[in-house]
């Protein structure tokens, strides 16, 4: 299949484009490239790639006609950004999303979702638990999964926690922020309490799962996480060097300071702010 993957240089996109590749497929991305310039490590050589923005229209629908499925990674990617500026975040998250999955037509259509959207629960969701969004960034996730799967071509997954070694990290996750803080600092500091669940899964995993499913044809709505784990275990894991090597390897390969740990380079967060900046800075030049 001719594969266009939104959000492809992003930090699941280049690990989802290489596996795609091996599986025999010829991948198309779309993506601002807002943080390509920080790969720590080579992108995937893919069929091609338009650099425009989600909101695009006009070069978003001339990207997906070249291809014979869509799978919809772009979006402002966290409940942070999502308050930093609403505006924006309708806008991709919601606007801009929905008309890809029109564009989409009758193509096989994946679209990542979060498992935010359980908001905070008692016990185990599985697919049949109400929803619960309680920022911004998830009900708009809830809001684009009901158009999603009005089509009968499409398949949402929720997606856990995702944590692992990719191309264009980012530091602001979970497992992610443990290994970097541990290796560079000597510290875990947990943000939220030690009992706190959390759904995870690795990056690799996420990426094999989404192109086994969509050469099945798989269609409707999941769940995707390898475990939950509460954050006390997390950080201990990560205290005990365990399924955390890999990443430990690639951070030392990216030579990580505990300066980067907060740096625009691995924070999606501080990244839009330093571009917002920049931008406020030459209008009023």
């Amino acid at each position: 299949m001719k594969v266009l993957v939104t959000g492809n240089l992003g930090y699941i996109g280049p690990v989802l484009a290489s596996a795609l590749t091996r599986a025999g497929h010829e991948v198309h991305g779309y993506d601002s490239a807002l943080f390509s310039s920080f790969a720590t490590h080579s992108l995937p050589a893919i069929a091609g790639q338009t650099i425009a923005d989600l909101r695009d229209t006009r070069s978003l629908r001339y990207a997906m006609q070249r291809c014979d499925a869509v799978i919809h990674l772009a979006a402002m990617s966290n409940d942070p950004l999502g308050e930093f500026d609403g505006d924006l975040t309708r806008q991709v998250n919601l606007d801009a999303t929905v008309a890809a999955l029109e564009m989409a037509g009758d193509r096989p259509l994946v679209l990542y979702s979060s498992a935010s959207v359980y908001g905070q629960s008692a016990t185990i969701c599985d697919e049949t638990a109400l929803v619960n969004p309680l920022t911004l960034y998830s009900q708009l996730k809830v809001a684009a999964e009901r158009v999603a799967l009005r089509r009968p071509n499409a398949l949402v997954l929720r997606n856990g926690t995702v944590h692992g070694p990719a191309p264009v990290l980012r530091g602001d996750l979970l497992l992610n922020a443990m290994v970097a803080a541990a290796m560079t600092t000597g510290e875990i500091v947990l943000t939220t309490t030690p009992e706190t669940m959390r759904p995870i899964v690795d990056v690799r995993d996420l990426a094999a799962l989404t192109v086994g499913l969509l050469e099945r044809g798989v269609t409707g709505l999941y769940n995707s996480a390898a475990t939950n784990l509460s954050v006390g275990e997390a950080a201990a894991l990560v205290a005990r060097i365990t399924s955390s090597r890999d990443l430990m390897l690639h951070y030392r390969q990216c030579k990580l300071t505990a300066s980067d740990v907060t740096s625009r380079r691995y924070h999606r967060i501080v990244q839009y702010r330093t571009r917002r900046a920049l931008t406020q800075a030459t209008a009023a030049k």
